[in-house]
């Protein structure tokens, strides 16, 4: 910021300008952001995993989030699997079919 000759301060034109282009910049961060933020929950753990292989090679890098991403694979298959042996073994409760039902 700049001083007049009376000791006010004020804007110059090219500080102006350049906080519109830095305002210009920062939204065009954020979309980029939003868009990247979508097209990630678009995708399933397992989509991630590929496209992880596929920009860093496979097992390469983004060490925390495969694991993450692994884990809930795991979960999910385990969740599954324990789900099935309950109904194969018809042990569901009443309050378990209507769920079911329900999904």
């Amino acid at each position: 910021m700049a001083k007049d000759e009376k000791g006010n301060t004020y804007i110059s034109e090219a500080q102006s300008r350049a906080r519109g282009v830095w305002e210009d910049r920062k939204k065009a961060k954020e979309e980029a952001r939003v868009a990247r933020q979508e097209a990630r929950t678009a995708r399933t753990d397992e989509q991630q995993l590929a496209r992880l292989d596929e920009l860093l090679g496979p097992g390469a890098g983004a060490k925390r989030e495969r694991a993450r991403l692994h884990k809930r694979i795991e979960d999910r298959k385990a969740k599954a699997a324990k789900k099935a042996a309950k109904k194969e073994a018809g042990d569901n409760t009443p309050a378990d079919q209507q769920n079911d039902e329900e999904k």
